[in-house]
């Protein structure tokens, strides 16, 4: 017997997930959250907390973005405690640097400088971004569905598509055609896309234009970081009389029919009602847990559709204060040379200080097939002697969750804080290769599934906007939900659920 019943089930912890959550609990509905395994965002290393996502970045000029925080009255605490980076875009290139300021004016000077044939190039090309990105804010701004579904949708994504940015070929839209004589610099380019979005280069036209104007906004940091927006987020979804059990996990989605009715729990075996299940883990893990019936449906063959192309691999350094060079303030790409470019990229972020020490996270985005752990740790190393020019000298202790090293003094190569049960030896996380398709080839994965009331809000729905695209399709999936919430199959009683609390 069923002794709950929800009217939404959330799969999965990210911060984009429980956003959702909050804003459809803030919108009546009794919402349960489930771990579903998801990490949590930070471990510790001694007494030093690290991110296990320091790229975290939210998008606040982005319409979804807003309109969720705004919902949930999170904003005016969230702009209190955030600061924003001067330089929007640190980059170090083989030859040389190339600093991309939050101003236009001092963003133009420093182009002019670096590189000077690409001066009016460039101009153009962040003229078509700016463009692109207003087209597409203002869409999603008044209510606009990247599935195009109904009349009014289809014909709203239709005058997207035809904006004259796109010059009626959205699909093959390149605002860096014409700096294409640059290559070094549309390089650095799609490496600021990848690590914006988790997609593996080249980007569509799109993408690449909207990830380039997201990452001017500048490196957000949050005092409390990640953690304090996911609990102040949590407080939201139990204020609004919602649930949230991160360390629980569902192992079997019912069915009645080809509707969600619920879902069976691993531990317990306690079957719980739902009207719908909205997931936010990726495609894979979700097929996991879907009933054998399904195995050889249309649902199957669209969760099957991803594959992994590249992984990121995560390494965590602390070096000494004296060897941090200046104006290394909150991160840095950098796009190794080629000698290294089994290297995709790396992406350094200023995490932690404790005694003496700074702490970085560095990702790289690796080739699926580089799995070996100790040559992607010698790899990242390596590189990074570009950046500290003194690193055998000021390195102190490195640590990755993805290997089975611990955390290592790298004077001594003895292992160090290896019991403690937070550095649990984690796999790397995967890129996927999703066919562009719609919406001028930003869809990937769409968020309604075959099975009535199953739907899909994570990264691979719109692979190429990051954190953006997991709000977008979570909040495309709420309005389903809420547009659902007054039919037959929402409005049956049932004695242990309630339609408002």
């Amino acid at each position: 017997m069923r002794t709950q019943h929800y009217d939404a089930v959330f799969l999965g912890t990210r911060t984009p997930t429980l956003l959702t959550a909050a804003y459809l609990a803030r919108n009546g509905l009794r919402v349960l959250v489930l771990g579903q395994g998801t990490s949590e965002p930070t471990s510790k290393v001694g007494e030093v907390e690290l991110p296990r996502n320091p790229t975290m970045r939210l998008a606040l000029g982005s319409p979804a973005t807003r309109h969720l925080l705004d919902a949930i009255g999170v904003t005016p605490s969230l702009k209190r405690r955030a600061s924003i980076a001067p330089i929007a875009i640190p980059l170090r290139l083989p030859s040389r640097s190339l600093d991309l300021e939050r101003d236009e004016a001092l963003r133009a000077r420093t182009i002019a400088r670096e590189f000077p044939e690409a001066r009016r190039a460039m101009a153009a090309f962040e003229r078509r971004c700016r463009l692109a990105r207003e087209a597409f804010d203002a869409y999603v701004d008044h209510g606009g569905t990247l599935q195009g579904r109904g009349f009014r949708a289809t014909r709203a994504l239709r005058k997207l598509e035809r904006d004259a940015v796109f010059g009626g070929d959205p699909l093959h839209f390149d605002p860096a055609d014409e700096l294409r004589r640059e290559p070094l610099l549309v390089e650095a380019l799609e490496l600021v896309a990848a690590f914006h979005s988790g997609r593996v280069p080249p980007a569509s036209g799109f993408g690449l234009a909207l990830a380039y104007e997201r990452a001017l906004e500048g490196a957000i940091r949050i005092e409390g970081g990640e953690g304090w927006l996911r609990r102040t987020i949590v407080d939201r979804i139990e204020a609004y009389g919602g649930d949230v059990r991160p360390r629980i996990s569902a192992d079997r989605i019912l069915l009645e029919g080809k509707a969600v009715s619920g879902l069976r729990l691993r531990t317990s075996h306690e079957e719980i009602g739902a009207s719908a299940v909205i997931s936010g883990i990726p495609a894979g893990r979700l097929l996991e847990i879907l009933p054998e019936p399904v195995e050889d449906s249309p649902t199957a063959a669209l969760l099957r559709a991803p594959r992994p192309a590249f992984a990121r691999h995560l390494l965590h350094v602390a070096i000494a204060q004296e060897g941090v060079p200046r104006g290394l303030e909150a991160e840095l790409f950098l796009l190794p040379p080629g000698s290294r470019r089994a290297l995709l990229g790396l992406h350094l972020t200023r995490t932690a200080e404790s005694g003496g020490l700074v702490w970085f996270t560095v990702e790289s985005l690796v080739p699926i097939a580089d799995d070996d752990p100790a040559e992607l740790r010698a790899r990242v190393l390596g590189a990074l002697r570009e950046v500290f020019h003194f690193a055998d000298e000021h390195l102190r202790y490195v640590h990755s969750p993805n290997d089975a090293h611990g955390v290592t003094d790298a004077r001594t190569g003895e292992v160090v804080w290896s019991a403690d049960p937070s550095v649990e030896l984690s796999p790397m996380e995967t890129r996927d290769d999703l066919p562009r398709r719609g919406a001028a080839g930003l869809l990937g994965l769409p968020t309604e599934l075959p099975v009535d009331g199953l739907l899909l809000a994570n990264g691979q729905c719109l692979p190429e906007l990051g954190v953006e695209g997991e709000l977008l399709a979570g909040l495309e999936a709420s309005r389903r939900l809420l547009e659902k919430s007054g039919t037959a199959r929402f409005s049956r009683l049932a004695p242990f659920r309630s339609r408002r609390w």
